[in-house]
């Protein structure tokens, strides 16, 4: 079966921006600078209470929750930024451009015009549902990207990747609820 698919910019940030969030390194990081920041505000608000500096103390109080509170906005936004500016230099030929994926009960195969990809379905690591695409994820993380918006007949092709993916037991996640 062949089906019709291009790759939009917001495709591949997306892309990226779900890979990195689910990244045990990403998650800690997070976590360890909004905690760090946000306990040194509250020893000094309790140090400054101690010395009778309510005002400062009150303000460090603020400063400290307001840094828990928005700092994962902030992280997220500086992210997006970094990414979208990274994939408008290195995937900008391949916005928008018309390609092929034909699926077979032994192989996945993506061709443009640029070149092709061909993979086993035994190197298949697991097939991820977004709200706006899927991912063919590979053991060698290689990813095929398939946009809901721009696959023809994104919901046929989905309901045949699932049902091969569960004949040859492969990891089918479905993080429709994922948002950056």
């Amino acid at each position: 079966m062949d089906f019709k698919y291009n790759v939009q910019r917001e495709d591949f940030l997306n892309f990226q921006l779900f890979q990195i969030s689910q990244t045990e390194e990403f998650q800690s990081k997070m976590s360890r600078q909004r905690m760090t920041i946000s306990l040194f505000l509250i020893a000094l608000a309790v140090y400054l209470g101690v010395e009778k500096m309510y005002l400062f103390s009150g303000i460090a109080v603020v400063l400290a929750g307001l840094w828990f509170f928005l700092l994962p906005q902030r992280m997220k936004r500086l992210y997006k930024t970094k990414y979208d500016a990274e994939i408008g230099d290195k995937f900008v030929k391949r916005f928008g451009v018309e390609a092929t994926l034909s699926v077979t009960d032994t192989t996945i195969r993506t061709a443009d015009s640029g070149g092709y990809a061909e993979k086993r379905w035994a190197e298949v690591a697991k097939i991820v549902h977004l709200s706006s695409m899927t991912l063919v994820i590979f053991q060698d993380k290689n990813t095929f990207i398939l946009p809901q918006a721009t696959t023809e007949n994104y919901h046929h092709l989905i309901q045949f990747m699932d049902k091969r993916g569960n004949e040859l037991n492969k990891e089918i996640i479905d993080k429709t609820g994922w948002k950056w």
